[in-house]
């Protein structure tokens, strides 16, 4: 949904009343399986990631719908979630064998920060998987030039000087240029016609571990006057992670690519 930013803090008075009174839950712990019905033709997924912030909320989705989930990390972050799912121990840094030769029908990337890596994946992947989506992000547009959503036809993504550069973490200043970077690898790989891309703008919901969006719940719930940064009417557009998971999960499902 669209917002102002002075909707957004009104909205953030009324969750942080509810945050006092025990309604919402925005500290990430684990929540039951949604009822969902079945899906019609089961699939066998790989995720890469799978136990950071929105991976989670992807995997609960598929295997309430019904899907065979195989996740491909390094067993470092959260290892004790989700104990009945295959995991596939390694790591994108050119350790990746532990998935060579193994079978699935698609691929969800939720940790394709370095397009080195991107490549790395696609390319051993290729022959054993229909389709491969990526979650990119938003920042992939070049927003020095123009604004992707008021132009949607016209905007292009952003580059960087030197595109072998990974000096910087994950989610440096070349983080955007690098998301960029990373879909133009798979698509050389897979294809337009296999690889789906999905460029989040600000997510947000239980596992949040960035605090943007819960700074204003706790600081709405204090009261008074409130500081807030850039023009009070600027569009704002966020998005549920769980919902942003079951869309993705869906568009996997009806083999929709682009």
């Amino acid at each position: 949904m669209g917002h102002s930013r002075r909707d957004f803090v009104r909205i953030s008075a009324l969750a942080g009343g509810a945050l006092g009174a025990g309604v919402l839950d925005l500290a990430g712990a684990p929540s039951a399986l949604p009822i969902l019905e079945r899906a019609a033709a089961p699939l066998k997924i790989l995720v890469l990631g799978g136990t950071g912030f929105i991976g989670p909320h992807e995997i609960r989705y598929a295997l309430a719908r019904g899907h065979e989930v195989t996740m491909f990390n390094r067993g470092r972050s959260n290892p004790a979630l989700f104990p009945n799912v295959e995991r596939l121990i390694g790591d994108r840094d050119n350790q990746l064998d532990v998935l060579r030769g193994r079978q699935w029908d698609v691929v969800i990337d939720n940790s394709g920060f370095f397009p080195r890596h991107a490549r790395l994946s696609a390319e051993l992947l290729e022959p054993n998987v229909g389709i491969y989506l990526f979650v990119s992000s938003i920042s992939a547009y070049d927003m020095e030039t123009l604004q992707p959503w008021e132009h949607p036809d016209e905007a292009t993504t952003a580059t960087m000087e030197d595109p072998t550069d990974e000096s910087e973490g994950p989610y440096g200043p070349s983080y955007g240029p690098r998301k960029a970077l990373c879909e133009q690898e798979i698509l050389k790989v897979f294809g337009a016609d296999r690889t789906t891309i999905v460029r989040p703008g600000l997510i947000t919901g239980p596992g949040d571990p960035t605090d943007r969006i819960r700074h204003w719940f706790a600081r709405a719930e204090r009261g008074g006057e409130i500081l807030i940064p850039g023009m009070p009417d600027a569009p704002v557009q966020y998005i549920d992670a769980r919902d942003l998971s079951g869309w993705m999960v869906r568009l996997l499902e009806d083999g929709t690519t682009g």
